[in-house]
């Protein structure tokens, strides 16, 4: 039992850390409650579904799901940056004069996901003979 405890609990401190990074992303970001739902929606469920499971196989798929569902978050949220729909709005003076000012673009670092499987051209690794 001790086993598949230990096992849960590093799971969902992965997701912890997955969710936690985006709430970051999302605040810098000023995204509005429908795009901060879209991006957590799937890993809140995946975490509770990770605290009932009694697998360790079932465990690890969550996470690796996980894992998948946090990488397409964060392309969410670029996308929503680069297009402008995160949900800041422009806000309107209460004198309802205009605003000359450039609203400020949230910033956010892209990341990029790297397979090496990409930069080979063999299938199989060769041993090197001197």
């Amino acid at each position: 039992m001790s086993l598949l405890a230990g096992r849960r609990s590093q799971a969902i401190s992965k997701i912890d850390s997955y969710i936690s990074t985006l709430n970051k992303d999302l605040a810098i970001a000023q995204g509005e409650a429908s795009l901060r739902s879209a991006c957590l929606k799937l890993l809140e469920s995946l975490r509770a579904q990770i605290e009932k499971e009694e697998s360790l196989a079932h465990i690890t798929q969550s996470e690796s799901e996980a894992a998948k569902e946090f990488d397409s978050a964060i392309a969410r949220l670029e996308s929503a940056i680069i297009t402008g729909t995160q949900g800041g709005r422009a806000k309107i003076p209460a004198d309802h004069s205009i605003i000359t000012e450039n609203p400020i673009k949230p910033v956010l670092k892209s990341r990029r996901v790297i397979k090496p499987i990409d930069f080979v051209t063999q299938n199989y690794l060769r041993r090197r003979t001197m």
